[in-house]
């Protein structure tokens, strides 16, 4: 790997801090006074799935989705103890096929918080019987809420005109715009200053050609839809026309200093705007610091390739402290709408990212809470009954079509979800007449899952579906695991449940030959990856570990130490890297173990909420920071850096170990994210992390927790998810209940992108900005 320093091509007099790889691009980010550049994926590492927009409106705005079409209920208090006035929103969800829920909205002067409340069988029926639902019932089960002792302080509101108020107050939400104004700036060959590009009047054929991707042009006198601050008098004082378009549930209007009519215009509406883009003609550069001082502190270079015009590169700086977004950047990309779709997706992610970063200088979270304070404390004069309510839920406040337009219209016109799905499901097993229980695939062609009555296999290339007769000890599947290089699966399996090494060849086509490890009956978990280059085996009986390493003479594992915890573990991963990390969590903590050492250390704790799953995030490269599955960062810094994703039944934590020469560790904490409704299982699919519920699956960024999507559980086809989802290179098997005698198995995999579809040209053209 060189270390020699170097400039970006297109961004110059940055002090660059930056090194390149044997791979290309850089590993750590460059800084020009206040921005940093964003680093592209190395080749190998690059991503073609749909560029998606994070914490969308649709996603985030419950209110005007949930509830006013809906009986539901508002309640409205104030103390010192809860953080002044909250409101509390709650409405019944009845979903076919899954049951009830209650969906509840916080909400408080610093945003807005939602939950997702399950109702169990038993409580279904107690419902149905005409119970109440109680308040104090609803808060207690608010994951770091604290409000449950406290629900005397809360009145009924049943004036309909909350409503109203409440959608307003949705609206107010800080990073959730939805109407985005975008810079275009012209630089021509030998043009590198913002006072050079902003003095062009037209630009080359090559900059024509960009523009007529980015959008459809639009005459702005008489312009009835979102301007983003160009006159759209018939005076024509910032041009004549401009270019708009739609992406996401997003309207975008470009604000093109080529079609304004003198430098002076130019330099004053696109300083205004938070996001710029620079087209450069030729092998050019751009000079960050002769931007004067403005609102722009995000900025994109666009350059036609030189050595292949069919091409465009993306360069992209930022205010330095901005939070890392997707999508992932690469460093080429076909001039298609492909290019466009990826260019807007992380334009207003950055630029969300810029305005919600309280240390940013346009941070808006400030003035968003005094804004949101003022507003709860005028509701709670306004809807507070000093008589106590009965705490039940009724549903107090009936659907209303009298509700205020500008209520209504208060996200703006054009409000609809992200038709382009996150994931695509194919069925690749249909049918089968007893609960799948774990799986394991082999490869792209064949896939062992385990049931009750033993443990199969699904040829895909045949078709065919086959079980494998080994014998009673291969019934009572609950966990599989294959290991490729050894030829072998490993089954946790039987009534008194233990480990077996089954040799691959000898079970599909012999007669096959099983070695029980007998040091694990009433074994209740297990996980293997590597020490060095030796494969290990770890499991779980009781409180203790057993730890097991390959032989590959006998073909088996032989039992190498024992580890005791002071409780059951719940889960644990073990890394692939080589580190002989060991990832194990109990009662309420996570642990790291190195198996070298056998020194623990403490990853997390969160006493309100139980550990779920553990994964090393080793295929996922964090752009701009460093490359752990690469190794740059500890090249660079002499220490072993990684990133571990724990994952509670509330809520995901992302921490970065750092492991120093001498073996000293320490731990830092990045991000939390939480669950929108409790999962019943969680696992990984790079770059993203899924939740699944009975009701719905939340598909997140794993870089920063941000929420991608989430789907109603009947848009897969099933009705109910197991707890069992097993991922292989990108895509992700799950199976699945239709009926007691009626399993099947999916195939989830990111949906590629469509490089033939630009955003909409159309769809909303006359919204109202609001």
């Amino acid at each position: 790997m060189s270390t020699e320093p170097r400039g970006h091509p297109r961004l110059s007099n940055v002090n660059a801090r930056g090194r390149r790889s044997s791979l290309g691009g850089s590993l750590l980010a460059i800084r020009a006074g206040n921005f940093w550049e964003e680093t592209p994926l190395p080749e190998g590492l690059e991503f073609e799935d749909q560029p998606t927009v994070e914490n969308t409106a649709w996603e985030k705005h419950w209110y005007r989705r949930y509830f006013v079409q809906a009986d539901h209920d508002v309640f409205v208090g104030k103390h010192d103890k809860i953080g002044g006035v909250v409101m509390l929103s709650i409405v019944r969800d009845d979903i076919s096929g899954v049951g009830a829920q209650f969906r509840t909205i916080v909400w408080r002067s610093s945003g807005a918080t939602l939950y997702v409340i399950p109702v169990t069988e038993k409580e279904a029926k107690q419902l149905a019987g005409g119970k109440e639902w109680k308040l104090k019932d609803t808060l207690a089960r608010l994951h770091g809420c604290e409000l449950s002792s406290l629900y005397k302080k809360f009145r009924t509101v049943t004036n309909p005109e909350v409503m109203s108020d409440l959608l307003r107050l949705e609206a107010m939400n800080p990073g959730h715009n939805r109407f985005h104004q975008i810079g275009v700036m012209y630089g021509g060959q030998g043009q590198s200053a913002e006072m050079a590009l902003l003095a062009n009047n037209s630009g080359s054929a090559a900059y024509n050609e960009f523009l007529e991707l980015l959008g459809t042009e639009v005459g702005l006198a008489g312009y009835t839809g979102f301007a983003g601050g160009l006159d759209v008098t018939t005076e024509a004082k910032t041009g004549a026309t401009s270019r708009r378009t739609s992406f996401r549930g997003h309207e975008i209007m470009y604000l093109i200093a080529t079609n304004m009519p003198d430098a002076d215009t130019r330099a004053r509406v696109l300083g205004s705007a938070i996001v710029r883009i620079v087209f450069l003609d030729g092998d050019n550069t751009f000079t960050l610091e002769s931007m004067a001082k403005a609102s722009t502190v995000v900025v994109a270079v666009v350059q036609t390739v030189p050595d292949d015009d069919s091409m465009y590169s993306l360069t992209l700086a930022y205010e330095s402290g901005t939070a890392l977004v997707g999508p992932p950047l690469k460093a080429r990309y076909p001039k298609n709408g492909g290019f466009i779709q990826t260019l807007l997706a992380k334009l207003i992610n950055v630029e969300r990212a810029v305005v919600t970063n309280e240390h940013s200088r346009l941070s808006v979270l400030q003035q968003a809470e005094h804004a949101m304070g003022r507003a709860l404390e005028t509701a709670y004069k306004k809807y507070y009954n000093k008589k106590a309510s009965d705490y039940n839920l009724h549903g107090s406040l009936a659907p209303s079509a009298d509700l205020p337009a500008d209520a209504l219209a208060a996200i703006g016109g054009g409000f609809e979800p992200d038709s382009a799905s996150v994931l695509r499901t194919q069925v690749i097993l249909e049918a089968f007449p007893q609960p799948i229980t774990c799986l394991a695939p082999w490869d792209d062609d064949s896939l062992f899952y385990g049931a009750s009555e033993g443990l199969f296999l699904l040829d895909k290339v045949s078709s065919n579906n086959i079980k494998l007769k080994l014998g009673s000890g291969a019934s009572h599947m609950l966990q599989l695991d294959v290991l490729k290089e050894e030829g072998v699966v490993l089954a946790l399996s039987g009534a008194t449940p233990s480990v077996s090494v089954m040799d691959v060849d000898r079970i599909v086509t012999k007669k096959p030959k099983i070695k029980v490890l007998s040091q694990t009956s009433k074994a209740h978990l297990f996980t293997t990856g590597l020490v060095g280059t030796a494969t290990h085996l770890c499991v779980a009986v009781h409180s203790d570990v057993i730890v097991f390493k390959w032989d590959d003479f006998d073909r088996t594992f032989v039992e190498l130490s024992k580890i005791r915890f002071p409780a059951k573990p719940l889960t644990m991963v073990m890394s692939n890297d080589g580190s002989g990390s060991l990832c194990v969590a109990f009662k309420s903590q996570f642990v790291l173990v190195n198996l070298k050492t056998e020194a623990i250390t403490q990853l997390h704790e969160d006493s309100s909420s139980s550990p779920m799953a553990a994964f090393l995030l080793d295929n996922v490269y964090f752009t701009g920071i460093d490359a752990p599955s690469m190794g740059a960062m500890n090249a660079m810094i002499g220490s072993a850096c990684n990133r571990w994703l724990l994952c509670y039944q509330k809520c995901a934590v992302l921490m970065r170990v750092l492991v120093a020469p001498d073996g000293e560790t320490s731990v830092t904490h990045e991000y939390s994210a939480h669950w929108q409704v409790p999962p019943q299982a969680i696992t990984l699919l790079p770059p993203y992390v899924l939740s699944v519920s009975s009701s719905v699956l939340e598909v997140r960024n794993v870089v920063n927790g941000t929420l991608l999507q989430t789907f109603p559980i009947h848009i897969l086809p099933d009705t109910t998810f197991s707890s069992v989802l097993k991922y292989a290179g990108r895509a992700l098997y799950v199976p699945s209940c239709v009926s007691d005698d009626h399993w099947r198995i999916n195939r989830l995999t990111p949906t590629p992108i469509d490089h033939n579809v630009l955003p909409s040209a159309d769809a909303a053209a006359s919204a109202s900005s609001s």
